[in-house]
């Protein structure tokens, strides 16, 4: 789906100052500002609906296409000024001369907001076309892509509805570090840092989302999750079957605390035949192509991310062709070893459902004693550099501000605790 080497990379707390400088963004208009997160989400799709008829006691319709801004205010850089399209339950980012397909879209389903397309196989030509300011090429520009997401955020929390997409990221041309994953942004990224892009955004395969009811589990599904990342990129290669043979005794210790999905996924028969698998499909080939190019090395049987770091760090003289064999590799390890079939048939070599899949959902929380939504965000780890990365609960955004450029009939709904003030609002 998406191109993301643009993204902003950084988990952003909403407790976090933020400078409102640049006015002249903003649009002329200031008296119409709201708060993103106080209009009526759910009267909006509704009136903007084909099948919407009003009648007494029901206001009118809305007009069939309607244009918003949303201004985004970012720490000490100027803020983020979108222009959407809402057209009957899909939303778009168009290019200036007004195509509808080509930056980025969502669709509004009863029980979920779909990101359809988020500047996906887009050259830098018509990047440079969507209603987006700063221009993203620029560099005042980067993180587009996330501050998109933030006010998808919003609106689907809002609505009371997770935020579902697929997640085929990969590098904008010539942006790949020197080792990774065939072009896998996710892949890259939990290898060097064990966390996926929208793993750090409170996004969870969709396979458990549909398996598993109760949410207040899915954080703790999510720490054996990403128990088992931080295994399989750091275990010295020789000692990956063993360790993944043993990873289903941690799961077995935490009991209840973890739902049955996760005692199922990491079972012991599976684990062990995972563990015979990694050795035929990934370990027998390291020892007879890579081994013998890295014997004359201290990184002969090291983990894949030391070894990344080693060649990122200039400890290990790297080629170009080295690189690529890694490349290779590292595909293999992410693709065929991190990824977990979820229906092993050995005597056929059937593996069907890997997890975590493409497919990814986030879901949001609303405290029992009203105010924010929340959902569980994964951020490196704070007290051990390195170390497997930690699930926090975060706040959506409350920050943003909006305005409806071709309509002024916006019903907004009561105020939740923790939205920006008008005052605070009109400030950038």
């Amino acid at each position: 789906m998406q191109n993301l080497s643009a993204l902003n990379m950084r988990t952003i707390s909403v407790q976090q100052k933020r400078d409102r400088e640049d006015a002249d963004l903003a649009p002329a208009s200031s008296d119409r500002r709201m708060s993103l997160q106080n209009v009526d989400w759910n009267d909006i799709f509704l009136r903007n609906s084909e099948s919407y008829k009003p009648s007494d006691g029901y206001p009118a319709a809305l007009p069939q296409e309607i244009k918003f801004v949303v201004l985004i205010p970012r720490a000490g850089r100027e803020p983020f000024k979108i222009e959407f399209t809402l057209v009957e339950d899909q939303m778009f980012i168009m290019t200036r001369d007004g195509a509808r397909n080509k930056c980025a879209s969502a669709s509004l389903y009863p029980s979920k907001l779909y990101v359809d397309s988020l500047f996906h196989g887009i050259d830098n030509a018509t990047l440079s076309t969507c209603s987006i300011e700063p221009d993203p090429l620029s560099k005042a520009g980067r993180g587009y892509g996330a501050a998109v997401m933030l006010v998808v955020d919003v609106i689907s929390s809002a609505r009371g509805i997770p935020t579902s997409l697929s997640d085929v990221a990969s590098f904008r041309d010539d942006t790949e570090p020197p080792v990774h994953a065939q072009y896998d942004i996710t892949y890259t990224l939990v290898l060097k840092r064990g966390i996926g892009y929208y793993e750090s955004r409170g996004f969870i395969s969709t396979l458990f989302v549909k398996a598993e009811a109760d949410k207040s589990k899915y954080a703790a599904h999510m720490r054996v999750d990403l128990e088992w990342s931080h295994m399989i990129v750091t275990t010295p290669i020789l000692q990956l079957p063993s360790a993944i043979r043993g990873f289903y005794a941690r799961v077995l210790e935490l009991g209840d605390q973890v739902p049955e999905y996760t005692r199922v996924l990491y079972s012991q028969s599976f684990c062990e035949a995972h563990a015979a698998r990694t050795q035929e499909t990934f370990v027998n080939a390291w020892m007879a192509n890579m081994m013998p190019k890295l014997m004359q090395s201290d990184f002969a049987n090291a983990s894949m991310r030391l070894l990344v770091l080693a060649i990122e760090s200039d400890l290990l003289a790297s080629t170009r062709l080295l690189n690529l064999e890694l490349n290779e590799q590292v595909q293999t390890l992410m693709a065929y070893v991190w990824t977990r079939p979820l229906e092993l048939n050995p005597e056929n070599n059937n593996y069907q459902k890997p997890y975590p899949g493409i497919d990814l959902t986030k879901v949001f929380y609303k405290p029992d004693h009203g105010g924010t939504p929340q959902f569980n965000a994964v951020v490196p780890n704070p007290d051990v550099p390195g170390g497997v990365p930690v699930v926090q609960l975060q706040q959506v955004r409350t920050d943003l501000a909006v305005e409806f450029i071709n309509t002024d009939d916006v019903r907004q709904s009561s105020r939740p605790l923790g939205t920006k003030s008008m005052q605070e609002l009109q400030q950038f």
